[in-house]
């Protein structure tokens, strides 16, 4: 049955609390997430256009026995398949396919157009960024404008703004008249896609996959992939968003005082400590900490396998398959004693805990020497080295207890994020899964990512597309992300490369992307995106988290300044977090783990 509005916004904190607002993103799922750059593995050969892979391997299952759940996801990583490779215009054109760049090699073709001049409704949210361009009007995004002459789908669109989005759907679900098409649905309901289904808000598109062999073919490449786009009752409620999302966030300092002093640039903690022991003897600076007492996406604790005081994140990991929770594990606990001996030699700058802002240094405290090692985005490496011709930002790697350490809870995988729902409402269900679909073929990712040739698409001398001048240094002044949504895309079904927009970085900025994309590892210890909770599980896993999160935190600070003792206290630490119900949370994760091993053992067996 339909839910009214009530429920949807009271239900939205329990999301709110299981999604540590927002999982996957600076992703992502949100997600979740966080998703990596396009999953490669060995690729079948010369597959033909018009065969989707999803049949190939599923002869190729068939022959083969089931594997073990223990072996489920080492089989996972193997067919991971696709490398991203397109068969060239000319080889498709020779067979028949009206295609000007080419087509992947998993592509179904698509005869275009669809139909002439048939209406489907869309609904989507502006983007908060776009809110200053008075002259924007969301009909004449190339992007619109361009699948309708090319699939003769006229699009009846309802945008809305950023920040009215839920009430907005909110109002839309009570009314019972949904849009025949929704692009994020999940994120503005709540119970996510389950409850979409549930509700008869959406429909479930498994049962229309032979409509949507593109999108099916893509997601099924990698069985880690697929079950992540799944709901927990094994029910698919949208075609995926797949972006590709590399770490464009990560250590910087002072480069100019690294000079000055003739240091190397620091790799492992105990260079860390002797860079941040020089800027303390010569500039009385230090070491800066968010307001929680870490660094965005766990710049500096990662390389002890720990999760720290995250805004968007429950600190879980998965050990050899068993759930963990990180505060409560001796990893966090020698990241701690690390981070007070800091504190206590002066290291740290002394006032963190006085900061309203959570994730990036305030300018001042760079402009005037008071930090010498933060973390950051590249992108604020370029404001920083603007504030004096003096200052000169360095990025750093992600320090390592040892040299040659590879990280496991930083991941290069891909994930399902976000995409685009068809609702219970749409009476052409079959024209809304070919318009879906013909945004995962080889012209539909070009469209986009980078919109269309001679606006804001170009290919380089080596046929590789790319932004034009006019989306990289718009003559108008408009910000790049802003011009992917004016020229190409953002957000909702469909294949985005996120490389799309490194054309515009620096080499400063494009050394950084390279530093810390560097040593990522497998993510062996990163909780999957893909586990999704029961009813009862979400309700249970809200209850006990909030308490055992915010009691974590709070001793974390302690522990860091001293104010509580990781030997005397430690003991009594991990009794209160039991008494919150830490092992009764850790039961409810590893229950719902186990179910995704499961899914993803039987999707690998198909």
């Amino acid at each position: 049955m339909k839910k009214g509005l009530a429920l949807v916004l009271t239900l939205a904190m329990v999301i709110c609390l299981l999604s540590g607002c927002g999982a996957g993103a600076e992703t992502g799922a949100s997600a979740a997430s966080e998703a990596a750059a396009e999953s490669v593995a060995e690729s079948s050969e010369a597959a033909e256009p018009e065969a989707p892979a999803s049949e190939a391997q599923a002869e190729e299952a068939s022959d083969t026995e089931e594997p073990s759940e223990s072996s489920a996801e080492e089989e996972a990583e193997e067919t991971a398949a696709w490398d991203g490779s397109v068969i060239p215009a000319e080889e498709c054109q020779a067979k028949g396919y009206d295609v000007p760049h080419g087509m992947f090699d998993y592509e179904t073709y698509v005869e275009l157009p669809l139909t002439e001049g048939d209406t489907l409704s869309y609904w989507m949210m502006i983007q908060p960024f776009m809110m200053g361009y008075n002259d924007f009007d969301i009909n004449e995004v190339t992007f619109f404008r361009e699948m309708e002459a090319r699939t003769g789908v006229h699009l009846d669109i309802t945008s809305v703004g950023a920040f009215s989005a839920m009430e907005q759907f909110g109002l839309m679900v009570a009314s019972g008249a949904y849009t025949d098409l929704i692009e994020d649905a999940t994120s503005n309901y709540s119970g996510g896609d389950t409850q979409l289904i549930a509700d008869e808000i959406v429909i479930d598109l498994l049962p229309y996959e032979d409509l949507m062999p593109n999108f099916m073919a893509k997601l099924k490449l990698d069985p880690k992939v697929y079950v992540s786009a799944l709901t927990v009752d094994g029910s698919l409620a949208s075609a995926s968003g797949f972006t590709s999302m590399e770490r464009n966030v990560g250590p910087q300092l002072r480069g100019d005082w690294l000079d000055a002093l003739e240091l190397d640039v620091p790799v492992t903690y105990d260079d860390y400590h002797d860079v941040l022991t020089a800027f303390k003897n010569n500039y009385d600076a230090g070491l800066w900490l968010d307001s929680n007492g870490t660094l965005r996406f766990m710049c500096f604790s990662a390389g002890y396998d720990t999760i720290l005081n995250e805004q968007r994140d429950d600190s879980l990991i998965y050990v050899d398959g068993t759930a963990e929770y990180t505060p409560a594990t001796e990893d966090y606990r020698d990241y701690l004693r690390l981070m007070n001996s800091w504190w206590n030699e002066g290291l740290i700058y002394q006032d963190f805990l006085s900061q309203t802002a959570i994730s990036t240094p305030d300018s001042s405290l760079v402009a005037n020497g008071k930090i010498g090692v933060w973390a950051t985005d590249c992108s604020t490496m370029v404001t920083y080295d603007s504030l004096s011709d003096e200052i000169d930002v360095a990025c750093t790697p992600f320090p390592v207890q040892y040299e040659g350490q590879t990280f496991k809870l930083y991941s290069t995988q891909d994930g399902a994020g976000a995409g685009t729902n068809i609702t219970t409402s749409c009476s052409n269900i079959e024209l809304a899964c070919r318009w879906l679909d013909y945004l995962y073929t080889y012209e539909g990712y070009l469209l986009t990512t980078f919109g269309v040739e001679g606006e804001g698409l170009q290919f380089d001398a080596d046929g590789n597309p790319g932004f034009t001048d006019l989306v990289l240094h718009n003559p108008d002044g408009k910000i790049i992300v802003a011009c992917s949504i004016l020229y190409a895309k953002y957000g909702g079904a469909g294949i985005i490369d996120v490389d799309r927009f490194n054309a515009g970085y620096s080499e400063k900025q494009l050394a950084a992307l390279e530093t810390w994309n560097s040593n990522l590892g497998d993510g062996e210890y990163t909780a999957p995106g893909a586990i999704q909770y029961s009813t009862e599980e979400a309700e249970a896993y809200a209850a006990l988290f909030a308490d055992i999160s915010t009691y974590a935190t709070q001793c974390s600070l302690s522990f860091l300044t001293g104010d509580m003792s990781l030997e005397d206290d430690w003991d009594t630490y991990l009794a209160n977090l039991e008494q919150l119900g830490l092992s009764d949370w850790l039961e409810v994760c590893q229950s719902a783990y186990d179910r995704y091993r499961e899914r993803v053992a039987e999707a690998v067996s198909e």
